[in-house]
Order: structure tokens, then sequence, then C-alpha cells
């Protein structure tokens, strides 16, 4: 079984599984996909976490590729008012509201260390679904009408969900050639394809456009986290 909030999603974990991928290999698939069909609650800039019990062995795993702060964070990088609340909703968009992503860098150390499929198997059906698009939900279409006012302060974000400059319609669709083409650097080249290089100059710089404080080290520098869960039992 194949779970998401997306039907595309669960439909690529699913078609995954039927090529003969394990778990990983569909999870993996599905979250690359989320990324493009449901942006507004993933993709490449976040990050997450996995919990993962192995049937063979019994070993259970617990990974964390969630975001971190920028290396220059400090407690009181947000401006104050007079009554010492922050100013504004800087903590939660512009450039000092961005952590550093986790999410390709965890999802490539799961598939290495715990899947059987390639970069590219799993990231095709991503690639694919960010060229040819995703259809508009009732949903969708109202995530966006409430982000208008975001989209044009960040045009960049407008650029990609808004059409001829207004929130599409149920039954369109959405595509995002650019997260494409990001998507095939990431199977090409793996980790370094987008801590690293153009995508990553691309993204300190547009963070650092709206205020941010991210580096490229801050990117080149991320690494994921692996722990013992807590475990207990229950009825025995």
């Amino acid at each position: 079984i194949v779970s998401t909030q997306k039907y595309e999603a669960s439909k690529i974990g699913a078609e995954i599984l039927e090529k003969g991928g394990n778990a990983i290999d569909a999870a993996v698939a599905a979250c690359f996909a989320l990324g493009v069909c449901e942006p507004n609650a993933s993709g490449l800039g976040g990050g997450g976490f996995m919990t993962l019990r192995i049937g063979k062995t019994g070993e259970t795993v617990f990974i964390d590729f969630r975001e971190v702060a920028p290396m220059n964070a400090t407690p009181d990088m947000y401006p104050l008012d007079e009554n010492g609340n922050v100013k504004g909703n800087v903590k939660a968009e512009g450039g000092l509201s961005v952590g550093v992503p986790g999410e390709v860098a965890g999802l490539l150390h799961i598939l290495e260390k715990y899947g059987t499929m390639s970069r590219q198997e799993v990231l095709q059906p991503a690639i694919d679904l960010a060229n040819n698009g995703f259809v508009v939900t009732p949903m969708f279409a109202n995530i966006v009408k409430d982000a208008y006012d975001l989209m044009q302060k960040y045009p960049e974000l407008g650029k990609i969900y808004l059409k001829d400059g207004l929130p599409p319609k149920v039954g369109d669709y959405i595509k995002n050639p650019d997260l494409a083409k990001t998507l095939q650097k990431i199977a090409d080249e793996g980790v370094d394809g987008f801590y690293k290089g153009e995508v990553a100059e691309a993204i300190v710089n547009s963070v650092k456009k709206y205020g941010g404080i991210m580096t490229l080290e801050d990117l080149a520098n991320y690494k994921v986290t692996k722990l013992d869960p807590i475990e207990g039992t229950y009825r025995g």
C-alpha cells in the first residue's frame, strides 16, 4: 500500500512497487512526486524524517533530514518592536525564514542505503510529472488563492503557479519545467547536483535577495543524521 495526500504521488509509488521496487523505492519516488504536485506542503526546499523497521532483521532506524538553521543564524537576528515581539512575518516568510534544506540529502541517503533502484528510476516519474503537469484540484486552487498576495510579493512563486497573473482554475494543469531540470540534475549528479554548483548558487542568491543569510557552505555541509528510535511495548 502507498498512501499520500495526492493521487499522483500515491499512483507513482504503487507503480514503483509493480516494477519490482521495495517499500523504500516507492516512498522516495512518492516523496519526490509530492514536491511537484503538493508544493505547499513538500518539496526540495524542505526536509523530513523516516522511521523504518526492516522486516527480515527486526532492526528499527530513525533518519533525520529536517532543515537546520544556517551557520550565521543568531537568537537576535529577527527585528523586534518596542514590545519585544518580532516585527512582521519574517519568521515565516522571506529570506530569514529559510532553513538549510535536507530533503534531497535525506531521500538519496535512504534510497542508497535501503532501496534497490537507481536515482533515475525513482526520480523519472516526478520529472515526467513536472514536465507534463498535474491537475489543479479544488483544494489546490484554494491554496493558490490563499497564497495570492504572497505570490505578488515573491514573483518567482507566482511565475509557476499563476496563469496570466491569476490563480488557476480547477481542471487546469500546472507544469514546472524548471523543477524537472533540477530533478534531472539530482538524478544525474546525486547530492552534489543540489547542494553544490548552479542549483546551490541559485538557492543562495534567492535567499539573499530576500534578506536571508544562507551560504554555499551551509548547503555543502548539510548532514543526514541516523538515530536509534525509542522503543516500547503496548499490550505485550
